[in-house]
């Protein structure tokens, strides 16, 4: 059984190192919008919210919490 799961503002990506012993899972990322200049490593399926207000990061949570098993 695949474990679907929804990291939410993951910047050190400790998710990432959590699931090479999560072999059987399949982790989507949603980080917060970034205002420096640094630049973050991702790998894989790593998105962003569009904005900072909270209202609108709700919104897309609950837009998309059904489809993971675990957030």
């Amino acid at each position: 059984m695949v474990i679907k799961i929804l990291a939410i503002g993951d910047i050190a990506n400790v998710i990432r190192t959590m699931s090479k012993y999560l072999k059987k899972s399949e982790i989507h990322v949603i980080n917060f919008p970034r205002e420096n200049s640094g630049e973050f490593t991702s790998i894989g399926d790593v998105e962003e919210f569009k904005t900072w207000k909270v209202m609108d990061q709700v919104k897309k949570i609950n837009e998309i919490k059904n489809k993971y098993d675990l957030c």
